[in-house]
């Protein structure tokens, strides 16, 4: 089994290799319209081939991250690609809203596709039954895990979603919130969905929930050691607001809901 998944790993591998080289200088390109097709056959290509891989060998795929190996190639380097040309074109509104259409409609279509796979994992794994062993993770607990990850990527997509989005949605954390919540609840030990958690708050401006939420990321079985960076900037924003709470204290603190952002400032 692990000689067949290799194989398929390999070739995906070639496939990326088609798509860095694909994907030089897209400028240039003079047909946009074949140039785009020929991309979204290339993604489609990988992303076949890693499901196949995620759905083929359980062990395998999550002792490789194959999950992470599928996100990276189709999803961030989309999204870095973006970030880089709306950094490009930020003086341009009217260029910059037709790249934010294009790219929500891509977080859109990849959400689809995040949806089916979940289903799909949930569905080829359901015969997998719970044997608890003390100390050893059972094989229902490593398909909570890859489950875990799918969501996870899923929530990713409703925060960039409502990031980018230029209609009513923007800057609504809801669905991005929901799916990391369930994350949590389908797979407790990992840290990632509390980190994540904690990205949403400090949109938010809450550094209480933040803290909690990066502190409960370091204190998982699994935990996600970059929320020990990602601390940082909020313990500083934090400390500098409550400097000013305190010169504000002084003359005027009256009100309970000024009160209780008083005691969380102070308690962070």
């Amino acid at each position: 089994m692990a000689a067949d998944v290799r194989s398929i790993l390999a070739k995906t591998r070639n496939f990326e290799a088609e798509l860095a080289i694909l994907t030089q200088n897209p400028e240039e390109r003079r047909d946009a319209d074949k140039f785009c097709k020929e991309v979204a056959g290339v993604r489609d290509k990988i992303r076949s081939h890693y499901e196949e891989i995620i759905l083929t060998d359980l062990n395998f795929a999550l002792s490789e991250e194959v999950d992470a190996m599928m996100w990276n190639s189709i999803c961030y380097s989309q999204i870095e690609d973006f970030r880089k040309k709306a950094k490009k074109y930020r003086k341009d509104p009217v260029k910059l809203s037709q790249m934010n259409v294009c790219f929500c409609n891509f977080l859109a279509d990849t959400s689809t596709y995040y949806e089916h796979l979940y289903q799909r994992v949930q569905d080829t794994y359901a015969h997998i039954q719970d044997d608890e062993k003390a100390g050893v993770e059972t094989e229902a607990q490593k398909v909570s895990c890859l489950l875990q990850k799918v969501i996870t990527c899923l929530g990713d997509l409703a925060r960039y979603a409502s990031m980018y989005n230029d209609g009513h949605k923007k800057g609504d954390w809801t669905q991005a919130t929901r799916y990391y919540s369930k994350a949590l609840l389908l797979y407790p030990p990992s840290g990632n969905a509390h980190n994540q958690l904690a990205v949403l708050a400090t949109y938010q401006d809450n550094d209480f929930e933040a803290m909690y939420h990066y502190f409960r990321a370091l204190a998982t079985v699994r935990p996600f050691s970059s929320a020990t960076v990602n601390l940082v900037p909020v313990f500083e924003k934090n400390r500098k607001r409550y400097l000013a709470d305190l010169e504000e204290a002084k003359t005027n603190m009256h009100d309970e809901n000024d009160m209780l952002r008083v005691f969380k400032t102070g308690f962070t």
